[in-house]
């Protein structure tokens, strides 16, 4: 079980990133202006607030290959990532 529980870990922190990454593509192809906040509200069934986080966070991390990576791999949480 404990295995589980790490590697939905790891599932969860790709799918928080697959739908942040394609948020941000549909709004700027559309140009929305807000990097991806509302799409990803409107499609996640999120509040805008939580979405305008997972945006921003999302924007850090393209900085930083190496914390991008280990977020996606579930190795760092995204409540840690945040406070970057």
């Amino acid at each position: 079980m404990r295995e589980m529980l790490e590697e939905s870990k790891a599932a969860v922190a790709a799918l928080v990133s697959a739908q942040t990454v394609a948020a941000a593509s549909i709004a700027g192809r559309e140009r929305h202006g807000d990097g991806g906040t509302q799409v990803l509200a409107d499609a996640a069934g999120m509040s805008r607030r939580d979405a305008h986080s997972q945006v921003k966070t999302a924007e850090t991390l393209g900085a930083v290959p190496a914390v991008r990576e280990a977020v996606e791999s579930g190795r760092v949480s995204q409540a840690n990532a945040r406070r970057l």
